[in-house]
């Protein structure tokens, strides 16, 4: 069941998943909610597409928004942020590396329940 609307946290804006990455991700504070919600749609993910379980990462889920792709690797230092994200909707895409670039196409949008 997915989860009320509820508030979350961007608390730093960085490269991402480490200081030399070439992608700037906003980092988003874990919460039950978000928890919930990323359990709650990778369960119907995999109901529907049972080969995303083969793919699946055995890392922890770590909230993050991507902001740019492809930076120069050490170009963008660290910034501190305390920005409130009001979450009542969740929209997935699918992602496909082409020649020219990443091609996104949406597969599906969801209103969160009140």
């Amino acid at each position: 069941m997915l989860p009320a609307p509820f508030t979350a946290r961007i608390f730093s804006v960085r490269p991402f998943p480490n200081k030399r990455s070439r992608l700037v991700a906003a980092i988003v504070e874990p919460n039950k909610s978000l928890s919930e919600l990323h359990s709650t749609i990778g369960d119907s993910v995999k109901n529907v597409c049972p080969e995303f379980s083969a793919q699946e990462h055995s890392k922890a889920f770590r909230p993050h928004i991507t902001l740019i792709r492809n930076t120069t690797a050490g170009s963008v230092q660290a910034l501190a942020t305390d920005i409130p994200l009001e979450i009542d909707s969740v929209c997935l895409y699918h992602s496909e590396q082409q020649t020219d670039g990443v091609q996104y196409a949406k597969i599906a949008n969801f209103s969160l329940p009140c």
